[in-house]
């Protein structure tokens, strides 16, 4: 059974980070222009980076796919280089938070000259960004889940600038059909 769209509302406020609703849909249920509505956030995103000095919270590429018993995400995170620049946390029962933070990595060549003791003048910006495509800061993501999940049981695997998350649906009970007593009162 295919479940409407229909988008999750915050109590506190609007979240600044990108919120994908994984609904249970298997095996074959797919939005109209789901691809255009990605593309679209990603250029509102390359226009806020560009109004904010880009520390924004980005949204990083993510595939989901499902099967009978568990879902399968993959979150694009390259050039993430600690362990302790992700962070992968259950928010509540429902729903999983991705965030990590991606830097360019240093120029040793620039760390000499901040090293050397001569008296040379230094230049004022020592590197000049021929080309500035990479996606690099903050990274925000959380999923919610509308099938009920195992959050004890979840794996999450980094490999290659790829994590992966694999996390078990609970198994659906499907209880008897209840009589309810209905009160009638005569006035």
């Amino acid at each position: 059974m295919a479940y409407p769209y229909y988008p999750t509302l915050p109590v506190y406020g609007r979240a600044f980070y990108g919120t994908t609703t994984v609904d249970p849909s298997f095996p074959e249920h797919h939005w109209p222009l789901e691809h255009t509505r990605h593309r679209i956030g990603d250029a509102t995103h390359a226009i806020g980076e560009f109004f904010t000095g880009g520390d924004v919270l980005l949204d990083p590429a993510s595939d989901i796919r499902e099967t009978t018993k568990k879902f399968y995400i993959d979150v694009e995170l390259p050039g993430l280089r600690s362990r302790e620049a992700l962070h992968v946390k259950w928010t509540n029962p429902r729903t999983l938070f991705v965030h990590a933070r991606i830097e360019r990595p240093k120029i040793a060549e620039i760390d000499e000259l901040v090293k050397a003791e001569d008296k040379t003048p230094k230049p004022e910006h020592a590197v000049h960004h021929l080309l500035h495509e990479r996606r690099v800061g903050k990274f925000a993501r959380s999923f919610y889940f509308e099938a009920e999940v195992d959050t004890e049981t979840m794996v999450a695997d980094m490999s290659g600038g790829l994590l992966s998350i694999v996390v078990e649906k609970k198994p659906h009970e499907q209880k008897p059909a209840k009589s309810v007593e209905v009160n009638h009162s005569e006035t």
